[in-house]
Parts: structure tokens; C-alpha cells; sequence
């Protein structure tokens, strides 16, 4: 654990609501202690048998970009499913705060002549106005207090009448019967044990996880074509023993950064409950998603 983690976890043990500054400094700790984080969103799918990342760079590639641009890209998921559903002409640029992640994906794409990445903040793009075709974001906006200023960069980058589109997840915690929901209880319970004031990190604009808080963040800028917005929603699943899902909390926020004598009680406890909820060997996980797409005005 990093002292930024560590520094982190313990405003939230001690019962302390985060600023968004702090926030952010923990987020850019995390994924550099931890870059292959999102691997389970490669492994779950919708009932078409698609990914959370191929739902999203197919609606990118529908409206016929020729620059993409990947906002938070990590270690290059998205980008590989971008580029297999544009032509050979489409160039990806992709940019993340974590020196980590975007080495990965370097090195991932190596050679690749389509693909450019930079380590980058999302509230201050290296990048000139009108830049490009398509944003593209998967399970980013949604972990940006200052929402604002993200969506401000993204519509200075992209070329009048042309697409904003990403994937968050829908605000997971609404069906507390979920089978995640549960096996979140079951990691809290262990951390409430000890530190009994923990309260819930505040990690992003609440409004993101409804349809009219997403209208509200658009319509308040001048800048987007609320007419065009479009929202679709998905669910992702997959099938896994308890034993793995419980690893998955190695790689999770604030779970995955837990003091490690915390951590293997967490680890623990969910794969106890998971035991407890599974049908044979395996668990039924699944996530909640909203694919949400709108252009940029065109005037």
C-alpha cells in the first residue's frame, strides 16, 4: 500500500467525507499501485455476448470517426476493441493521469502506427481545439468529482456536431439483493469491525448514475446538442467461484488498498458469503451499465 493509499483509507476510517482533491490523489495512487485493475470488465458480458468496452467502441465506431480519443484509456482495453471494429484509417489517441497504465499500453501497442498515448489529466488536454471526430470514456466520468471540467475539455477537442460517447455503470448499489451488493456488505462489515466511523468514499458526480442527472451536466453547458442525447442501458455478467471473485477485491478501490491484515479479512468474508449465495461452484455476477452518447453542437 502507497502512502497516498494508505493517507487515503484513513480519512475515510476516520469517518471523514473526502474533498475531490484528495479524492484524485488517490485515484492516480491506486492505479499506479494497481494498472491492471479493469481486467473484470474484459470478462463480463452483455446477453449478446459483448463486453462493457465492445458495446462502447461499437457506438464510437458508428458515427464514422477518423480521430478517436480515449479518455482515461488505463492499460489499453478500449483501444483494442476500437481497433477492431474502425477502418485502418482511424487514429486512437489515448491519454491517462497513471505513468503505470499508459506504459502498459505502450507496450501493448507497440508498433502500431494507429495508436498514440500521453500521460495526461482529463482537465487539461494536450490537445489543440477541434482536434477529433469521437471522446470516447469506459467507467471514467463517473469517477470525476469536478465533472465539469472534464466535460469542458472534451467538448474544446471535438470538432463541432460531432460525439461524445461513454460507458458508466448505473449506480450499482440500487438493488441491495444484488449478488455484488451482498458480497459488498460482507467487505464493509469486516472494515466497520475495526473502524467503526468508515464512511464511503465521495468519488464522483452523483448525478452521472441517473438519466436526468446526465441531462442536467450537458444542458448546463451551452456547448452540446441535448437533443441528440442518447441513453441506452445494459447489464454485464459472468460466472466465477468465489474464490476468484473474492481475489477481484485485490483490485478494487478502497477494498484493494486496505491495510493487509484488513484485507485478508475482507478477502475472507466475501468468498465465505460468495460460498453461502453460489449455485454448485459458481457465482452469477452482475453489473450495470449506461451507454450514453451526444454531440458536440454544431454551431
Amino acid at each position: 500500500m502507497t502512502q497516498g493509499t494508505a493517507s487515503f483509507f484513513q480519512i475515510a476510517a476516520g469517518g471523514r467525507v473526502n474533498t475531490p482533491e484528495e479524492w484524485h490523489g488517490y485515484f492516480e495512487a491506486f492505479h499506479a499501485q494497481l494498472p491492471h485493475a479493469n481486467e473484470l470488465f474484459t470478462l463480463m458480458c452483455n446477453y449478446g455476448g459483448l463486453t462493457s468496452y465492445r458495446v462502447l467502441a461499437e457506438a464510437a465506431a458508428a458515427s464514422g470517426p477518423r480521430t478517436v480519443l480515449d479518455l482515461g484509456c488505463g492499460d489499453g482495453n478500449l483501444i483494442e476493441e476500437l481497433l477492431d471494429v474502425t477502418d485502418d484509417r482511424v487514429r486512437i489517441d489515448g491519454i491517462d493521469i497513471s505513468e503505470a497504465e499508459i506504459a502498459i499500453a505502450a507496450n501493448r501497442y507497440a508498433g502500431e502506427e494507429r495508436v498514440a498515448l500521453r500521460v495526461a489529466d482529463a482537465r487539461s488536454l494536450p490537445y489543440e481545439a477541434a482536434s477529433f471526430d469521437c471522446v470516447v470514456a469506459h467507467q471514467f466520468l463517473n469517477l470525476f468529482p469536478d465533472i465539469a471540467g472534464v466535460r469542458s475539455e472534451a467538448e474544446r477537442v471535438l470538432r463541432p456536431g460531432r460525439t461524445l460517447s461513454f460507458v458508466a455503470n448505473r449506480g450499482w448499489r440500487d438493488d441491495q439483493t444484488a449478488t455484488w451488493m451482498v458480497l459488498h456488505h460482507a467487505a464493509m462489515d469486516v472494515i466497520k469491525q475495526q473502524y467503526p466511523n468508515f464512511v464511503w468514499p465521495r468519488m464522483g458526480d452523483m448525478r452521472i448514475y441517473t438519466e436526468d442527472g446526465i441531462r442536467e451536466i450537458f444542458a448546463e453547458s451551452g456547448a452540446w446538442d441535448v437533443e441528440t442525447l442518447s441513453m441506452q442501458t445494459f447489464n454485464t455478467m459472468t460466472m466465477m467461484t468465489p474464490d476468484r471473485v473474492a481475489a477481484f477485491y485485490n483490485r478494487l478501490y478502497v477494498f484493494g488498498t486496505a491495510p493487509p491484515p484488513l484485507k485478508d479479512g475482507i478477502l475472507s468474508a466475501v468468498e465465505a458469503r460468495g460460498r453461502e449465495l453460489a449455485q454448485g461452484d459458481l457465482l452469477e455476477i452482475e453489473l450495470p451499465f449506461r451507454l450514453v452518447t451526444i454531440a458536440r453542437s454544431a454551431a
